[in-house]
């Protein structure tokens, strides 16, 4: 597995941004992406099935699942993190990312988790490929994690007490 590309994007109401990041598209063989949205109002649409974002959370699409931001309340603008995984080289990450995406549908998993894509982020940006590799095993790790239900304490969804 590796990463294809990981972006941020803070407040998304530039009528530029929107057009990009709001675009319909889909991705090609063996890539697959990853959506958390930490804050904002707007919805997602994944396949067919429109879902409204919900702070902290998270979405996979498949390779060739259309996907669309649609950015609809701009006094309450989106932010989020999406990583573009290229599992060509690996069958188990490729399993598990099938079996995580399911129908498209959501997960609340919590808005803990922005600290985790912000050092999922930096890593990958260091261009130091210990801290890569760091990156990927860490992703892998909560994508397990997710997969059996669980989570790290940190990371509950904010309305679990």
């Amino acid at each position: 597995m590796r990463f294809e590309d990981i972006v941020f994007v803070y407040h998304l109401n530039d009528p530029g941004q929107i057009a990009w990041h709001g675009r319909d598209h889909c991705h090609g063989e063996n890539l697959y992406e990853i959506h958390y949205f930490v804050s904002g109002e707007g919805s997602f649409r994944n396949d067919k099935t429109r879902y409204a974002i919900e702070r902290g959370s998270l979405y996979f699409s498949a390779p060739g699942m259309w996907h669309q931001i649609l950015a609809t309340v701009l006094e309450k603008p989106i932010t989020y993190y999406a990583l573009l995984i290229d599992a060509s080289e690996d069958g188990e990450t490729a399993a598990l990312l099938d079996r995580l995406v399911g129908r498209g549908e959501g997960r609340i998993v919590g808005n803990g988790y922005r600290f985790f894509f912000a050092d999922i982020l930096e890593k990958h940006l260091s261009g130091e490929p210990e801290l890569e590799f760091s990156a990927r095993h860490a992703l892998i790790s909560m994508l397990y994690q997710i997969a059996a239900g669980k989570g790290p304490s940190w990371a509950t969804p904010d309305n679990a007490h």
